[in-house]
């Protein structure tokens, strides 16, 4: 039997459209997503007035980044004041002080977004800013006209967390859903590709760390040099530390671990430590982490380093010897500047160009035993016309260096 022209073609379209029906159909006869995408990103869109406003006042304005610090969290700036911002509605696998799957691909795809915007623009839920219990502000987070929270969601690196109330509820919960379907990183039955799910680290000295990828469990053995633990360290540990090793030249080499919110009895100030934990970066800077008091086995005490001496001028960034190293700069004077973190801490400057830091977690007290808050109390107490040596481990920030003072009595006075 001979089939005419139309026939044929109406057989073809009929196998095709039956082709397209079955890969877009699963076995209940679903329709299919046919990619993952940003689609509900794509439709959100900023609606509250932001020109003009301040976020910190208003509860909305334009921000500036001043770093990111994993996949839910970020430092900005408005104006003078810098603060850390906790992101609405998500909760990334960690990348800082423990280490998850998925958490390092998380860091850095919120930190590209945020260092390759052109305009970030922070929202509160309500009229005003509110903090979470670790004093961070939590925002929406806008990012080009675009609201990362979401987007962070739709990628997958996050489901919705904490969102009943609040005004983006449905969206976030619509795009959620939407995105399990994918099964695709966090939602994926497949393991992390990048993360080191062995149980034990490998033995690595702390000048071999650098050739050691991130992301990847270590053992390292040395002294601990000074620690950040809110002045209690002497009783019970602090809660993270700069720890070096001498080579077999006599050289020596630090590296910064951080602890995370827990004291570590073998985070004193002498000790010989092992300490198993996870390479990883802040801003850049290479640091220990995913480590906690089961991770720090005491070997020795007694152990206190003496300090490198430097002069002022030796405190430059091309000295990357002197990194996380216990070091002494001589003869150094305030200026009557610097500026203080919303986290806590604050940075002093010198009239020799020598950063000094205080971190949030360290507690300084004056005579009267008042905690020294803030930069302008800082400067208060030491002057402006005192010159003076001081020890502490060598940090690196913002292509800078700063000495991080952890204790009073590292401040020697010379007038």
């Amino acid at each position: 039997m001979k089939t005419n022209f139309k026939t044929k073609i109406l057989l073809f379209l009929v196998g095709i459209f039956g082709v397209i029906g079955l890969v877009g159909c699963d076995n209940g006869g679903t329709t299919l997503p046919e990619k993952p995408g940003t689609p509900y990103t794509d439709g959100l869109k900023l609606t509250r007035e932001y020109e003009g406003k301040d976020f910190l006042t208003d509860g909305i304005g334009v921000v500036q980044l001043a770093s990111p610090v994993d996949g839910d969290t970020a430092i900005f700036r408005s104006g003078s004041k810098s603060f850390s911002v906790r992101f609405l509605a998500i909760d990334t696998p960690e990348s800082t002080y423990r280490v998850e799957p998925w958490g390092e691909k998380a860091a850095l795809f919120t930190k590209t977004k945020l260092m390759q915007a052109k305009e970030i623009v922070l929202e509160s839920e309500g009229e005003k800013p509110e903090k979470d219990s670790n004093d961070r502000y939590l925002a929406w987070v806008w990012v080009d006209g675009r609201l990362l929270n979401l987007e962070i969601v739709e990628e997958s690196y996050s489901s919705t967390k904490g969102l009943s109330g609040s005004k983006y509820e449905q969206v976030f919960y619509d795009a959620d859903l939407r995105t399990q379907k994918f099964k695709l990183r966090i939602w994926s039955s497949q393991p992390d590709p990048d993360f080191d799910y062995s149980r034990q680290g490998i033995e690595v000295s702390i000048a071999e760390l650098r050739d050691v990828p991130k992301g990847r469990k270590v053992r390292i053995q040395g002294i601990v040099s000074r620690v950040y633990g809110y002045g209690q360290y002497q009783q019970s540990g602090g809660y993270s530390a700069y720890v070096q090793e001498q080579d077999e030249n006599g050289k020596w080499h630090g590296v910064y671990v951080y602890g995370g919110f827990s004291p570590i009895t073998g985070f004193k100030p002498g000790h010989s430590v092992v300490i198993e934990g996870v390479t990883g970066d802040f801003n850049g800077v290479f640091q220990i982490t995913d480590v906690n008091n089961s991770k720090v086995q005491i070997i020795g005490m007694g152990h206190e380093l003496e300090p490198i001496v430097l002069a002022p001028i030796e405190v430059k960034i091309s000295n990357k010897d002197i990194v996380n190293l216990l070091v002494e700069v001589q003869g150094l004077t305030l200026s009557g500047n610097g500026y203080t973190s919303d986290g806590g801490g604050y940075t002093v400057y010198t009239k020799e160009g020598v950063d000094i830091r205080i971190d949030g977690k360290v507690n300084l007290f004056d005579n009267e035993n008042n905690r020294i808050k803030d930069h302008e109390q800082f400067i208060a107490f030491i002057g402006t016309g005192v010159k003076f040596n001081i020890i502490g481990p060598v940090s690196e920030y913002n292509n800078r260096y700063q000495i991080m003072l952890t204790d009073l009595n590292d401040i020697q006075y010379l007038n």
